[in-house]
Protein backbone atom coordinates (compact mmCIF):
# COMPACT_ATOMS: atom_id res chain seq x y z
CA UNK A 1 0.00 0.00 0.00
CA UNK A 2 2.88 2.39 0.85
CA UNK A 3 4.54 1.62 -2.49
CA UNK A 4 1.30 2.35 -4.36
CA UNK A 5 0.92 5.66 -2.52
CA UNK A 6 4.50 6.70 -3.41
CA UNK A 7 3.98 5.69 -7.06
CA UNK A 8 0.74 7.69 -7.27
CA UNK A 9 2.42 10.72 -5.65
CA UNK A 10 5.28 10.59 -8.21
CA UNK A 11 2.80 10.31 -11.09
CA UNK A 12 0.81 13.23 -9.70
CA UNK A 13 3.95 15.36 -9.37
CA UNK A 14 4.98 14.53 -12.93
CA UNK A 15 1.54 15.35 -14.36
CA UNK A 16 1.21 18.63 -12.45
CA UNK A 17 4.73 19.77 -13.34
CA UNK A 18 6.14 19.67 -9.81
CA UNK A 19 9.01 17.45 -10.94
CA UNK A 20 11.60 18.87 -13.35
CA UNK A 21 11.49 17.12 -16.69
CA UNK A 22 14.94 17.19 -18.35
CA UNK A 23 13.30 17.11 -21.78
CA UNK A 24 11.58 20.45 -21.15
CA UNK A 25 13.84 23.48 -21.42
CA UNK A 26 13.40 26.08 -18.71
CA UNK A 27 13.43 29.71 -19.80
CA UNK A 28 16.59 31.60 -18.95
CA UNK A 29 16.16 33.89 -15.98
CA UNK A 30 16.25 37.51 -17.00
CA UNK A 31 17.70 40.17 -14.78
CA UNK A 32 15.40 43.11 -14.26
CA UNK A 33 17.02 46.43 -15.06
CA UNK A 34 15.34 49.80 -15.01
CA UNK A 35 15.19 51.45 -18.41
CA UNK A 36 16.28 55.10 -18.57
CA UNK A 37 13.63 57.76 -19.02
CA UNK A 38 13.19 59.00 -22.63
CA UNK A 39 15.53 61.85 -23.57
CA UNK A 40 12.53 63.75 -24.97
CA UNK A 41 11.24 64.49 -21.45
CA UNK A 42 12.30 67.87 -20.03
CA UNK A 43 14.78 67.67 -17.17
CA UNK A 44 15.55 69.81 -14.14
CA UNK A 45 18.89 69.19 -12.49
CA UNK A 46 19.55 69.75 -8.81
CA UNK A 47 23.20 69.68 -7.80
CA UNK A 48 23.87 68.86 -4.14
CA UNK A 49 27.29 69.78 -2.74
CA UNK A 50 28.80 68.61 0.55
CA UNK A 51 27.86 70.94 3.39
CA UNK A 52 31.46 71.27 4.61
CA UNK A 53 34.13 72.86 2.35
CA UNK A 54 36.78 70.76 4.13
CA UNK A 55 37.14 67.19 5.37
CA UNK A 56 35.08 66.56 8.53
CA UNK A 57 37.63 63.94 9.65
CA UNK A 58 40.86 65.92 9.54
CA UNK A 59 40.03 69.38 8.13
CA UNK A 60 41.99 68.77 4.90
CA UNK A 61 41.09 70.15 1.47
CA UNK A 62 38.58 68.24 -0.67
CA UNK A 63 39.10 67.30 -4.31
CA UNK A 64 36.33 66.26 -6.75
CA UNK A 65 35.95 62.46 -6.85
CA UNK A 66 32.79 61.84 -8.88
CA UNK A 67 29.03 61.92 -8.48
CA UNK A 68 25.97 59.74 -7.94
CA UNK A 69 23.01 60.49 -10.21
CA UNK A 70 19.39 59.48 -9.61
CA UNK A 71 16.37 60.34 -11.75
CA UNK A 72 12.79 60.60 -10.55
CA UNK A 73 9.71 60.98 -12.73
CA UNK A 74 7.36 63.74 -11.61
CA UNK A 75 3.90 64.64 -12.92
CA UNK A 76 3.47 68.40 -13.20
CA UNK A 77 0.08 69.75 -14.34
CA UNK A 78 -0.60 66.74 -16.54
CA UNK A 79 2.91 66.70 -17.96
CA UNK A 80 5.91 64.62 -17.02
CA UNK A 81 9.40 65.89 -16.37
CA UNK A 82 12.48 64.21 -14.96
CA UNK A 83 14.17 65.66 -11.90
CA UNK A 84 17.82 64.65 -11.84
CA UNK A 85 19.58 64.88 -8.49
CA UNK A 86 23.37 64.87 -8.67
CA UNK A 87 25.31 64.43 -5.43
CA UNK A 88 28.97 65.30 -5.97
CA UNK A 89 31.58 63.24 -4.17
CA UNK A 90 34.76 64.82 -2.87
CA UNK A 91 37.85 63.16 -1.40
CA UNK A 92 40.15 64.64 1.20
CA UNK A 93 43.65 65.27 -0.16
CA UNK A 94 45.18 64.45 3.24
CA UNK A 95 43.36 61.41 4.63
CA UNK A 96 41.44 60.13 1.53
CA UNK A 97 38.08 60.35 3.37
CA UNK A 98 35.09 60.59 1.00
CA UNK A 99 32.53 63.37 1.61
CA UNK A 100 29.12 63.58 -0.08
CA UNK A 101 25.90 65.50 0.53
CA UNK A 102 23.13 63.39 2.06
CA UNK A 103 20.46 62.07 -0.31
CA UNK A 104 17.16 63.98 -0.29
CA UNK A 105 14.07 62.34 1.16
CA UNK A 106 12.01 60.35 -1.34
CA UNK A 107 8.28 59.62 -1.59
CA UNK A 108 8.98 55.87 -1.49
CA UNK A 109 11.76 54.59 0.78
CA UNK A 110 14.60 53.13 -1.36
CA UNK A 111 12.49 54.02 -4.42
CA UNK A 112 15.38 55.47 -6.42
CA UNK A 113 18.79 53.98 -7.01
Amino acid sequence: MEADLNRLQKESDTLTGRVDDPAVQRPLRQTLTRKPFPESLPRDEKRLLPTEPCCPECGGALSYLGEDTAEQLELMRSAFRVIRTVREKHACTKCDAIVQAPAPSRPIERGIA
